[in-house]
């Protein structure tokens, strides 16, 4: 899966959560500016089998540690987030259509990112194969593409295979994606929301 820069490819671009409504194709990458401090201030008191999306919110500062470890005691700790709920808590955060896009080739996926992801930031990734997993892969200011796992520990150059070999082996990989527009009530509406 090495990132190579030859070819420029488009995922499918839908509607997301709401796409059967009308809302919004979602056809911008989501990223977020991220910094080596909030990468080393991560930490948690609460062991969870189904953290992995709890924890690229608490990296990002979107939730604090506390309240991290609050939703690693609950079931969604236990039992992790759909993908359906995943989209939904981007809309909550940024009131923008979100689908969180998967396509079957790797190569797809590695080339989108090295052409589409600015250097001090992170995309909000995941795979699904013999499980699902998420993540975040991010680009340093030298250009170097990471993989960045806090439920593994892990931290590392993706142009190294034993790096690659974390995401390499499943069917279906996935990057989050939103729409050039802002949701209306009524559309905030349709998905169950109340404003």
């Amino acid at each position: 899966m090495g990132l190579n820069r030859r070819k420029t490819r488009k995922m499918k671009m839908k509607g997301g959560v709401g796409e059967e409504y009308g809302l919004p194709p979602c056809v911008k990458l989501t990223y977020f500016r991220i910094t080596d401090d909030q990468i080393n201030a991560f930490k948690t008191v609460v062991k969870s089998p189904m953290d992995c999306f709890i924890n690229a919110p608490q990296i990002l500062n979107i939730v604090n540690n506390v309240t991290a470890d609050i939703m690693r005691i609950s079931t969604a700790g236990k039992t992790g987030f759909t993908q359906e709920e995943i989209e939904k808590i981007f809309i909550i955060l940024s009131g923008y259509n979100h689908d969180f896009k998967g396509t079957t080739n790797s190569n797809d996926f590695s080339i989108f990112i090295a052409n589409n992801l600015p250097p001090g930031n992170v995309v909000f990734a995941g795979h699904e194969g013999q499980s699902k997993h998420v993540y975040l892969i991010g680009r340093n200011f030298n250009g170097t593409i990471v993989y960045i796992d806090p439920q593994r520990g892990t931290i590392c150059d993706l142009s190294l295979k034993d790096c690659q070999d974390f995401i390499s082996n499943n069917k279906i990989f996935r990057l989050m994606f939103h729409s050039e527009y802002k949701l209306t009530l009524e559309q905030l509406q349709i998905l169950g929301f109340t404003v």
